[in-house]
């Protein structure tokens, strides 16, 4: 699912309900989205009775936002406990072929949610139907270390929602993230440049893009510089590891430490002069080895290496850490609100 995709879902929403959210503040503007191939499955649900009385503060931000649509969100109030997280559905909204769900994630034993709370697209929906969803933290209140989540569904073949249980599972969760950029030292880049690459095969390719796909030679993705075993920190869990040249094309390799357990992404780009940025119009990204979590990312840019001397290279990092493992599972009904 696209972001224009999403977009248009959440806008329709609106449009039928008047509610308008506005992001949580430092929230990232990236959002990743999930094509769920939802099935029917037969399954008790494992929740356990609220624990707190009194309106959640999920009710106080919908009647804060928008009073006349709160009272079409039906209470669900459904919960289940692991690894001392409860993750409780608050209430749902259907209206045609769209759905909105609030749920929490209280941390009940310390402090290891945040605004920037991220679940790493470890969740799952299972209906008797298909749908796009997108879920975002949408609050968070520290006195109480809970993080709100709003998740937005869309029936793919268009027909109403109506009576339908759902079950929503959840297996990891992260806390915290950091995002920014940083300035990589001329003595480092010299440092790392290297003049020999390894092979790629297929089966190590996580994925590639660039600003023209159709464009892309499948024969540049197939050897990447040969990574050095001391490379510079740009930031926990991002590293510079070589930079070079390929067939004329000026090269550069981030390695992200840990994949496997955290999000973390980036990108490198070069500032000359004049103040005018160079960007890669192709990057692919590739495992050393699969059973170790990390990850390598490599930027192909239109120019020899000789031409960038003058600039700088700058590194964009995106980290997301804090990463709690259990098994959450809430099924619950999903009716068509009738105004």
């Amino acid at each position: 699912m696209n972001k224009q995709n999403l977009q248009h879902i959440k806008q329709r929403f609106c449009a039928q309900t008047g509610v308008h959210f506005a992001p949580a503040a430092g929230h990232r503007t990236m959002r990743r989205t999930a094509l769920l191939c939802a099935a029917l499955v037969l399954c008790a649900a494992l929740t356990l009775p609220a624990l707190a009385d009194g309106v959640p503060a999920v009710y106080e931000l919908l009647y804060r936002v928008s009073p006349a649509t709160a009272q079409y969100f039906r209470s669900v109030r459904m919960s289940c406990e692991d690894q001392g997280v409860r993750m409780e559905v608050i209430s749902a909204y259907a209206q045609d072929d769209n759905a909105q769900i609030y749920f929490t994630l209280q941390d009940l034993t310390g402090d290891r949610l945040s605004q920037d709370a991220d679940l790493f697209e470890s969740y799952s929906i299972h209906a008797s139907w298909s749908m796009e969803a997108d879920c975002d933290c949408v609050d968070y209140e520290p006195g109480t270390r809970t993080a709100t989540f709003l998740l937005t569904m869309r029936r793919l073949d268009g027909k109403k929602i109506a009576g339908d249980k759902i079950t929503f599972t959840l297996n990891k969760a992260l806390g915290s993230r950091a995002e920014g950029s940083a300035a990589i030292p001329p003595s480092e880049i010299a440092r790392l440049t290297v003049y020999t690459t390894q092979q790629v095969p297929e089966t190590k390719l996580r994925g590639w893009g660039g600003t023209e796909e159709d464009e892309i030679d499948p024969a540049q993705l197939a050897a990447a510089l040969l990574p050095q075993t001391q490379p510079y920190q740009i930031y926990p869990g991002v590293e510079l590891t070589a930079v070079g040249e390929v067939d004329g094309k000026a090269r550069v390799q981030l390695h992200f430490t840990d994949v496997k357990n955290a999000d973390q992404h980036g990108d490198v780009y070069w500032t000359a002069e004049d103040g005018k940025t160079i960007g890669a119009p192709v990057s692919f990204d590739f495992f050393m080895d699969k059973a170790l979590g990390d990850a390598y990312s490599e930027a192909i840019f239109d120019v020899p290496l000789s031409q960038l001397s003058a600039c700088t290279m700058n590194a964009y990092y995106f980290v997301s850490g804090q990463v709690i493992h259990g098994s959450w599972e809430v099924t619950f009904p999903l009716e068509n609100a009738e105004k």
